[in-house]
């Protein structure tokens, strides 16, 4: 990236990332109220109508928005925001959107982003920032948040394709993949879309292809033009692309062929990558020069790669048999993501996975309980339904706070354990 442009989304990123805690902090208000019995303090706010908040409400509101110090921020957020449900927030931050510094309309339009379902009859202002709004920051966060609002903001498509051509820099990222948020609905924003994989930016290149992922292949441009990335200069572009094929999934088979080349990357990354999104696309086609560098990835230092490689050793079921060995070993892992992908792996081999029956029978005795149920899932289907399933259920054992590993936690971005930063 050009060092002036470095810069200025350095700026950029540091501006909306001192709004991170509060617009957490909001979304979190919104959905408490959400759930409380008196959501509303009278019929016209359950109306959700766009109306002139209470003078107090909103001089309060405003000097929150100004706020610097990050705690006072946070928590007076959280309290105004609890106070005012999200019908009365979302009225207030639209007259937020109107005030004279460009920080509180920017801080302004990102809450309206994460409040989401109340906002939606915020669109047709969030389009008016989007368009007309001076400040550079305004339009980013009116942008996100048109985003975050999500398929409901449809009507912002043509603003944003506009806004995607228009906008210069760091200032077109969101646009772009506010338009992939909003889904099918933006297929009018295609073929902009395909043509900035093409861009001089390389992040606005990213951005491009996560945003054709989330749209979908609604036209036969779409993964075409994502398989010409995948010969990107740029190797973290075509990891984004990979990324971006395997999100879509079996409609991107035309894609196989140049995939398979990518496992001959130069660069580690692209070659993990795509060994671990080719088997959503293609099980058959990438079993045999995927494996090799799934079982390296289920020895990294790294958690999140050696539990994403078990997963996708695992799509490939039986045509994996050759990991067995490397699988069985980590059911020993430390990390107990790594243990119940492990053993998830191992029952999706099948009966070829035999050899590694008593590390699954001592895994129903696991700390953790999601590794416990893998492990009596994997046994039944090792077994095969035999006499000895009914023996399969899992031991007593010391409880330890979990999350379940979710079919999520396969993808090649995840980062939820607890050793991903060694």
């Amino acid at each position: 990236m050009h060092p002036a442009c470095r810069g200025k989304a350095i700026s950029t990123m540091k501006r909306l990332t001192t709004i991170v805690s509060v617009v957490l902090i909001l979304t979190a208000a919104a959905r408490a109220q959400q759930r409380s019995a008196t959501q509303y303090a009278n019929p016209v706010d359950a109306a959700g109508e766009i109306t002139s908040p209470d003078r107090l409400e909103m001089d309060r509101l405003i000097r929150i928005l100004k706020t610097k110090n990050h705690k006072t921020l946070e928590r007076e957020a959280y309290r105004t925001f609890r106070a005012l449900g999200p019908a009365r927030s979302v009225r207030s931050l639209l007259h937020a959107l109107e005030d004279e510094d460009s920080d509180v309309r920017a801080r302004a339009a990102e809450a309206l982003g994460r409040i989401s379902d109340p906002a939606k009859r915020a669109v047709p202002h969030l389009i008016g920032a989007l368009l007309d709004d001076p400040a550079g920051n305004v339009r980013i966060s009116a942008a996100g948040a048109l985003g975050g609002i999500g398929p409901a903001a449809r009507d912002a498509v043509p603003a944003l394709i506009e806004a995607l051509r228009n906008e210069k820099g760091v200032g077109r990222y969101s646009p772009a993949y506010a338009l992939g948020q909003i889904g099918p609905d933006a297929k009018k924003a295609v073929s902009d879309l395909t043509r900035a994989l093409k861009d001089d930016d390389p992040n606005m290149r990213r951005c491009a292809a996560a945003a054709l992922w989330m749209i979908g292949p609604v036209t036969k441009d779409v993964i075409p033009a994502l398989i010409e990335a995948l010969k990107d200069e740029n190797s973290r572009v075509r990891t984004s692309v990979i990324v971006a094929l395997g999100q879509i999934g079996p409609r991107a088979k035309q894609a196989v062929p140049a995939l398979v080349e990518t496992l001959k990357d130069k660069d580690i990354e692209v070659r993990r990558c795509a060994a671990m999104w080719l088997p959503r696309i293609d099980p058959g086609a990438a079993a045999k020069p995927a494996i090799p560098i799934l079982v390296h990835c289920l020895n990294d230092k790294k958690a999140y790669l050696r539990h994403t490689a078990a997963a996708a050793l695992g799509q490939l079921g039986p045509r994996a048999k050759g990991a067995i060995p490397d699988l069985t070993n980590a059911l020993k892992d430390k990390d107990h993501y790594v243990r119940c992908w492990s053993a998830r792996a191992l029952g999706q081999i099948g009966p070829a996975a035999k050899g590694a029956e008593p590390l699954l029978r001592r895994a129903r005795s696991d700390g953790n309980e999601f590794v416990r149920q893998a492990a009596v899932e994997a046994l039944k289907k090792i077994v095969v339904q035999g006499a000895g399933a009914k023996r399969l259920e899992p031991s007593p054992a010391r409880r330890q706070p979990a999350s379940s590993p979710s079919s999520s936690s396969s993808s090649y971005s995840s980062s939820s354990s607890s050793d991903e930063k060694e």
